[in-house]
């Protein structure tokens, strides 16, 4: 059941990273682009993460999977902010 979850989590890693990547082949302005890019590689990055924790059952692993997880949705968004901003002012 354990492998069934992360198979799952993993397979919904990939698929917001692929999106994410399409996303930023596909669009041609810059917003569109970041916006891509932040919203769908967070999701897929959270997911992996999440995987990995389900997969080694460690409460320990699992404690440091939701702090980075807290961390990249704290970062990801003020950081995509602040580069929005900067392409705005230019």
């Amino acid at each position: 059941m354990n492998e069934i979850i992360t198979g799952i989590l993993l397979i919904v890693a990939g698929f917001f990273s692929l999106v994410a990547g399409l996303g930023v082949v596909r669009f041609r302005e810059f917003f569109n682009r970041l916006h891509a890019a932040t919203t769908a590689c967070t999701l897929g990055v959270g997911s992996a993460l999440i995987a990995a924790a389900v997969f080694f059952r460690d409460g320990g692993l699992f404690a440091e999977a939701l702090l980075a997880i807290f961390f990249l949705f704290l970062t990801i968004p003020v950081g995509a902010q602040l580069l929005a901003r900067s392409q705005w002012r230019k």
